[in-house]
This record gives structure tokens, sequence and C-alpha cells, in this order.
């Protein structure tokens, strides 16, 4: 069975980012039915409401204010989608931009 967490111990000792279900319906409940798209734009763009937005339903175990002040926002940006992204495909998104960087050089 795939493992949907990505550790966060910036936000706390046993901080992680994980989304279920529930998460994921509500922020389809907060930002509509193409909540997806705009996580994602947002985590692109680095806005803070949509980081806050997806910390406030992923971080588990941790503090979101804390999250936000202890990692550059690349960084944290980068976590927050890749356990999004890990709970849509399987896999990180670190994981397929690394697979398209390889394919590219090849």
């Amino acid at each position: 069975m795939t493992s949907f967490v990505i550790a966060l111990p910036e936000a706390g000792e046993h901080a992680i980012l994980t989304f279920d279900v529930r998460d994921f319906e509500l922020l389809e409940a907060e930002l509509g039915e193409d909540y997806v798209a705009r996580i994602f734009e947002g985590l692109d763009r680095r806005a803070i409401t949509t980081l806050r937005r997806a910390l406030t339903a992923g971080l588990k175990g941790g503090d979101v204010n804390q999250a936000l002040n202890a990692l550059p926002l690349d960084e944290l940006c980068m976590r927050v989608a890749d356990a999004f992204y890990l709970r849509i495909h399987g896999r990180t998104l670190s994981d397929d931009t690394g697979r398209a960087g390889q394919k590219s050089d090849s």
C-alpha cells in the first residue's frame, strides 16, 4: 500500500503533510470543483493564501504558522505540492518532474 505522507518536521516534531478525501472535499467546497488546478496554480505563484489553505487542510501534528516561517517559500510550496500530487497520483510531483528532466537529458 502506498504511503501518502510527506514529512514536515519544521512544523513540529511529528508533523506530516497528507491529504485524505475529506481534506479534498473541504477544499472543493471552499474553492470549487477546480480546486486541484487552483491549488497547484496558487502554489506555483507562491500565493500565501493558497499555501495557508493547503497547509491547514493537509498538515497533521504540526503548526501552520511554524511551517510558514521555518522554510523558504519555494521549498514549502514544493513539499505541499508533492503531498497533494502524491495523494492524487501515488507519486510525488518531484518524482515526475525528475523523470521528465531525465527523459529530456537523454
